[in-house]
């Protein structure tokens, strides 16, 4: 008989995350988005130790072989307040909460392309356990 420990915090995370990041992909056009701009993205949750690689193709765990062209580093409270609209994205970046590195004219496009995550996210948390 296998014994399976419950989900942690960081594993409830990397699963939110990732859901959000899948649907913006399906049903918001972030994949067409990516695909127009030639464009990956990397989105590093610092505390859970993984980084999610978003490219149009769909979501992996890990960095991959080349460096994403746009890469989110923040932990997990922090991610989590950011797409529940109680930490501002202007403030996230001011206070170093949120470091987003990449070219700025990609990070302007890749954030237009987000903007639909700040609707997702508070369902997508409460129902990983996250609210």
């Amino acid at each position: 008989m296998t014994v399976t420990s419950p989900p942690t915090s960081a594993d409830r995370t990397v699963e939110a995350h990732t859901e959000l990041f899948t649907v913006l992909q399906k049903k918001h056009g972030l994949a067409e988005g990516l695909a127009a701009a030639g464009m990956t993205v990397g989105y590093r949750l610092t505390d859970a130790g993984t980084e999610l690689r978003i490219t149009p193709d769909g979501i992996a765990t890990g960095r991959g072989g080349s460096p994403a062209d746009v890469t989110f580093v923040v932990g997990s409270a922090d991610s989590h307040e950011l797409w529940s609209g109680r930490l501002s994205l202007p403030r996230a970046l001011g206070t170093g909460r949120l470091v987003v590195l990449g070219r700025s004219q990609q990070v302007l496009r890749l954030v237009q392309l987000l903007l639909p995550a700040f609707a997702l996210y508070p369902d997508i948390a409460e129902r990983a356990g996250l609210s």
